[in-house]
């Protein structure tokens, strides 16, 4: 009984899926094949007979039946596709064969039994043909597992290893899509040249059958169109959805370096198609024109749909397709509507542009604008294409830490994207691994075999230059005068080969070279660039390249003084041991504290026991500095504490992103420097106008460096504006021995990172000769941007100029009195015009803090923001200034 309703059931469901029957029988002979098709159909059908002998047909309310034969030649393999009337639908085929004695055949069929002579196969759905192969040295292989049979028909290379092979994919798929379809599969060895994947069989050639990627990739292919293409069948008209498919879960997700796939896929399309042809086109592979946009193109449509919708939604979206359309033709509008079920948004748009569009997309990019505001860098990059492409375009941002990535959502023709990062960007580059199918930049484009093989743009054996401009050039000589001078390869393998080289005067254009290799082997190795045929075996090379086209941001040069140029992480490896760094600057140079910071940064990242040692902090500010790190007080508090701009008077901003790394990574901060009211004073009347007090608080002095004495005279005499030169000297020295022993009395148990402008530092004359008296510890010193002399230093940064968005300006003349600021004049466009502050007007307060230093308010304004309010006194009258900022 149960038997009884399975069947019933079966029966009904073939009738839902099909409403054609078709019962074909055949007898194979040695000259010719006869047969017999009854066909049943309750609507109507083309039949096709063509190469056809008709000896009988007969009409019968919904059923043909046609007698005919076919010539045919045995050999010692049967490979029989158009065998029988072919018909436009699908059908429920009852077949079975006669063949030749000792012929073991294989057709669609989860059952094959014989009796009497005949081959029954059984296969219960629709399908959309019939094929079968047969020979007589078939040795039938079993692997039977989980209620699957895996079948091997091997008579010459085929190894039961590979059943097991195909039985772990089908699982995989199974895992992935869900059940097998069909409860026998089998491998079938064939002479024939290629493989090919039919309902419950595939056949592979003998001569490849064993070779490693047949294993690794191609076997999987073919398992997996068993899914999709023999179980979901191809709604042609519409376009062949299934080889990219296929060739995404199978050659691509097993490749083993899935970026170099990517990039072979786009490099074959760029070879073969200068002009666009869109993916619906692509019926089958006729050649690798075709294969270029069916399996190249199309399986990069899957990779980005994966990127959009995830792995997991993607593989649900795919599952949801196939039971959707089991046993049936299905399109790519099919694979829409399962693909939306799992999506956010309905992508529509890029099934529109990626399946129905005959456009690949070209990027092409500049920097507007590159600057730092705040706590990030922002670069501003233009980006344009030809049409109106949705893309999420992956970019590549080299910094001196490492790369980072970011997603730039494209979707217009021309547009401006703002990238941040936290560290300086050096190089931008798009895509350069290559997420996206495009068109390539010439500095992109790898010299492969492709290239030759496309036959586009081909000029052989040129003896003139103007035959080599912009064209895919060949050499078949290498007694060419003009290939030396293309290639400057001198000498050649002895070998025959094949090499390939980027040709200097075409756009994504290659030379290929060819000598005494067989050239009806090169189709099978077209994604590779060097051939050597030697001793038996082929040697290959593929010359893929990765990252090649970038955007220059920003760059720093850096020049060890004795040993020449050298790179970042290089320059790292060389300081990062010693256990005092003084870092130079040009006080008003952002770029030269963005390089300050980068070297703390790669310090830190290699030694967390770091202090670092500052300028522009004077040292009876200290517990200020202290504070600040450890977070009981903010920024404003500690500008205004240290009376910053007071006594160092250059932008906060300046030096903001060193003490917000500091801060966050509690990296103490020591103010080195001495008070200025000592330094101003010496300078007008020399150390003998110091109290005793103030001589006191002075460090131990050396006077003796005669060699620093006359170097800052030379700088005097440019500067002097009448004071004396001594008391300038001495105060320079109060200066550089005050920040040294501040140092070398925070450097016993830390490496100290010290901080100051390049005149300290120079040929070590200021701090660090001070300083290394002290200690015994003799400091590395790098300058930025200062002239490279043997011995003025031990590594010399050049970096590029960096904008930065500087403290707010109010835009006034003032002058200190002693009710407040008093406003001498108002700049025109400025802030304060804007908010209405009017000549004579006194500032007398910034959100009730009173404003009676220029100082002050200029603390204020470092963090003016929109709401902040300034009162002003003006006739007698107090009034309340909002800010709009």
């Amino acid at each position: 009984m149960k038997n009884k309703i399975l069947f019933l059931l079966l029966f009904i469901f073939n009738l839902s899926l099909a409403s054609v029957s078709y019962d074909l029988s055949i007898e194979v002979k040695e000259d010719k094949i006869t047969g017999r098709a009854v066909i049943k159909s309750d609507e109507h059908l083309s039949i096709n007979t063509s190469g056809l002998k008709i000896l009988q047909k007969t009409k019968k309310n919904n059923s043909v039946e046609i007698l005919y034969e076919k010539p045919f030649k045995l050999t010692e393999e049967i490979f029989l596709e158009g065998f029988y009337p072919h018909i436009n639908k699908l059908a429920i085929y009852s077949f079975k064969a006669k063949l030749p004695n000792g012929y073991i055949p294989v057709s669609q069929a989860e059952k094959i039994k014989k009796e009497n002579n005949w081959y029954i196969f059984k296969f219960p759905y629709p399908l959309e043909n019939l094929v079968l192969v047969a020979r007589k040295d078939y040795k039938l292989h079993v692997f039977e597992k989980n209620g699957i049979k895996v079948y091997g028909y091997f008579y010459k290379n085929g190894e039961k290893k590979l059943l097991e092979k195909a039985f772990s994919y089908i699982k995989d798929y199974e895992n992935l899509f869900g059940k097998f379809p069909y409860k026998r599969f089998a491998v079938v060895e064939t002479s024939y040249p290629y493989g090919f994947s039919f309902p419950t069989f595939t056949t592979i050639n003998n001569y490849i059958i064993n070779k490693p990627y047949i294993i690794s990739q191609s076997l999987a292919h073919e398992i997996l169109h068993q899914w999709f293409g023999c179980s979901v069948y191809v709604d042609y008209k519409k376009g062949n959805w299934s080889e990219g498919l296929v060739t995404f879960y199978s050659n691509y997700r097993l490749s083993p370096d899935k970026k170099v796939y990517r990039k072979l896929a786009v490099e074959k399309y760029e070879a073969f198609y200068n002009k666009d042809e869109s993916l619906n086109k692509f019926l089958y592979k006729k050649d690798q024109k075709a294969e270029a946009l069916g399996y190249s193109k199309g399986m990069f449509v899957f990779y980005m749909l994966s990127n959009i919708l995830g792995k997991d939604n993607l593989n649900n979206a795919i599952k949801d397709f196939y039971q959707k359309n089991k046993f049936k033709k299905a399109s790519w509008e099919n694979i829409k509507s399962s693909v939306n079920k799992y999506s956010s948004k309905n992508l529509g748009y890029f099934f529109n542009q990626w399946v129905y569009k005959a456009y690949v997309p070209f990027f092409s990019s500049r920097i507007l604008n590159t600057e730092y505001n705040k706590d990030h860098f922002e670069t501003t990059l233009n980006i344009s294409q030809k049409e109106n492409f949705k893309v999420n375009l992956p970019v590549y941002i080299k910094t001196p830490f490492g790369f980072k990535k970011k997603i730039l959502k494209i979707s217009r023709k021309k547009q401006s994207v703002k990238i941040k990062t936290k560290n300086r960007p050096l190089s931008i580059y798009l895509d350069p691994y290559y997420e996206v199918f495009r068109r390539l930049a010439d500095s992109e484009y790898d010299p492969l075999i492709y290239n030759f093989l496309s036959k586009r743009d081909l000029s052989v054996n040129p003896q003139d230059i103007k035959n080599v401009e912009n064209k895919n050039v060949v050499f078949y000589s290498l007694n060419s005068k003009l290939l030396k001078k293309l290639t400057r390869v001198k000498n050649f393998p002895k070998y025959p080969f094949v090499m390939t080289f980027k040709n200097p005067l075409g756009d994504k254009k290659t030379i290929t070279v060819i000598n005494n290799f067989p050239e009806r082997f090169l189709k099978h190795y077209g994604n590779y660039s060097d051939l050597i045929f030697k001793n038996g075996k082929i040697i290959k090379k593929q010359k893929i390249s990765f990252f090649k086209s970038k955007i220059r941001v920003f760059s720093n040069d850096y020049v060890s003084v004795k040993n020449g140029a050298l790179g970042f992480d290089d320059l790292i490896s060389q300081i990062k041991h010693r256990k005092a760094i003084f870092i130079g600057e040009n006080h008003t140079s952002f770029s030269n504290h963005i390089s300050q910071l980068e070297i703390i940064k790669a310090i830190y990242k290699h030694n967390k026991n770091i202090i670092i040692g500052m300028e522009m902090f004077q040292k009876p500010f200290q517990k200020y500095l202290d504070e600040f790190i450890n977070g009981k007080i903010d920024e404003l508090t500690l500008l205004l504490k240290t009376q910053y701009y007071k006594r160092w008077g250059y932008d906060y901003y300046l030096y903001r992103p060193i003490l917000l790394f500091a801060k966050k990574n509690k990296i103490r901060i020591i103010a080195l420097n001495a008070p200025s009211e000592i330094l101003e004073k010496v300078s007008q009347k020399g150390i003998g106008s110091l109290t005793e007090k103030e001589k006191k608080q002075l460090p131990d002095i050396d006077f003796s460096n005669i060699k620093y004495k006359n170097f800052l005279k030379s700088i005097f005499n440019m500067h002097s504006s009448g004071k004396k030169f001594i008391y300038f000297y001495e105060s320079q020295l109060i200066w550089d021995e005050t920040m040294a022993d501040t140092a070398s009395k925070y450097a016993k148990d830390k490496t100290i990172i010290v901080l100051a402008g390049n005149g300290h530092f120079r040929y070590r004359y200021g701090i660090p000769s001070r300083f290394e008296r002290r200690t015994k510890i003799k400091p590395v010193v790098l300058l930025n941007d200062d002239e490279i002399k043997p011995d003025i230093a031990d590594f010399v940064i050049s970096n590029d100029r960096i904008n930065y968005k500087e403290s707010p300006k109010l835009g006034v003349y003032l002058e200190e009195t002693k009710e407040g600021l008093k406003v001498k004049k108002v700049i025109k466009n400025s802030l304060a015009e804007k908010i209405r502050v009017k000549k004579d007007d006194l500032i007398i307060a910034y959100n009730n803090y009173k404003t009676d230093k220029v100082w002050k308010l200029k603390t204020f304004l470092t963090f003016l923001k929109t709401g902040d309010e300034i009162k002003v006194k003006r006739n007698g009258n107090i009034i309340v200034l909002k800010i709009k900022y």
